[in-house]
């Protein structure tokens, strides 16, 4: 059984989600991301078991405010996916390593849950 490496996995996720959310704060200018943000997370707790999964970091576990997708071709949050990569080399889900280091961003999942947070007020 793999449980060293998933314990491993589990703390280094734990210290990515409170560096991610910290850096993320930090990067928001406007008032007006702020308040959005604080919603993202406000409604991720409300709603906590009723968030379609395909909206929900697998990093964080938020809402997602800014989703990229990793050559992995799994969607993250920006901010987490990219502290992730300043220690690792390998895919938090997969495991497997990743091809690149460079990310697109999901406009598509990004609007979604801007839809979904905006029915949910």
């Amino acid at each position: 059984m793999n449980t060293d490496r998933t314990l491993k996995v589990d703390q280094n996720l734990r210290e990515i989600r409170e560096i991610s959310e910290k850096l993320l704060v930090m990067s928001l200018e406007s008032d007006e991301d702020k308040k959005y943000l604080q919603g993202l997370k406000d409604l991720s707790k409300s709603m906590e078991g009723k968030i379609p999964k395909e909206f929900l970091c697998p990093i964080t576990g938020e809402l997602f405010y800014e989703p990229v997708v990793a050559s992995d071709l799994i969607t993250y949050e920006k901010v987490a996916i990219q502290t992730w990569i300043l220690k690792h080399d390998s895919s938090p889900v997969t495991g497997n390593k990743f091809d690149s280091k460079d990310f697109i961003p999901n406009v598509v999942i990004k609007k979604l849950v801007k839809e979904f947070y905006i029915s949910n007020q």
